[in-house]
């Protein structure tokens, strides 16, 4: 799709060649929006530029478990995949690896609205890859919870104490993204509050000035957004 506008496909496609979202967005909506499984280029990987946008979306009231094939790798190159849920029931979504190739990219999922506590939406992918200096945002309210989630079937590797972080990626670009086996990426919690009191593993999260009377080495260092913080 080449459009910088929205491409919506609410049926079985079988269409031929790659799938490669340069800009604009390419929706797979209901009832029935899918890309092909065989056949083509297709069954290999779906490719998302830097202004792109692929939309996988179960929002109305019919759900489509296989919107994308079990093994098509998603490749990112500074755009966006973003997965929504259904109205009417749990959504699950299983893609092969998702590779963070080139730029700063996001992964985004969102539950769907219903009644009670709504609807729960997973999004799994094989593996998580990532080229030298690309970097990634994951997003969507309550992200890491039984509610929503993105998992990988082979965990992505963390550095540094307290669970550890993905140090190329954000969650809701207000945290350092960790990974828990049975929840998926999640906001890290398990800041140091501060540099002095942090060791080589830790990651400090700092919301006021700091001075460093001597050298210091720690894992990582978070900056809130604060008039205080440069």
């Amino acid at each position: 799709a080449r459009t910088r506008g929205t491409v919506t496909l609410n049926a079985l496609n079988t269409y031929t060649g790659s799938t490669d979202v340069h800009a604009g967005t390419l929706v797979l909506g209901d009832p029935g929006g899918a890309v092909p499984s065989s056949g083509s280029i297709m069954s290999d990987y779906v490719e998302i530029g830097p202004e792109g946008t692929l939309r996988i979306d179960n929002g109305s009231s019919t759900l489509n478990p296989n919107r994308i094939p079990d093994f098509a790798d998603i490749i990112l190159t500074g755009g966006t995949l973003d997965f929504r849920g259904s109205s009417a029931a749990d959504s699950t979504e299983v893609v092969g690896m998702i590779a963070l190739s080139r730029g700063h990219s996001t992964v985004q999922s969102t539950a769907g609205a219903g009644q009670g506590a709504g609807f729960k939406a997973e999004l799994i992918g094989e593996h998580l890859a990532r080229n030298h200096g690309a970097t990634g945002n994951f997003s969507g309210v309550n992200l890491g919870t039984a509610a929503n989630s993105i998992r990988f079937q082979v965990a992505p590797l963390t550095v540094g104490s307290g669970g550890g972080i993905l140090p190329y990626a954000t969650v809701n670009q207000n945290d350092f993204a960790t990974y828990d086996a049975a929840l998926g990426v999640k906001p890290f919690a398990n800041y140091a509050p501060s540099i002095a009191a942090a060791g080589p593993g830790d990651t400090v999260k700092l919301a006021a000035g700091e001075n460093l009377p001597a050298n210091k080495a720690i894992n990582a260092l978070l900056l809130t957004a604060s008039a205080n913080n440069t």
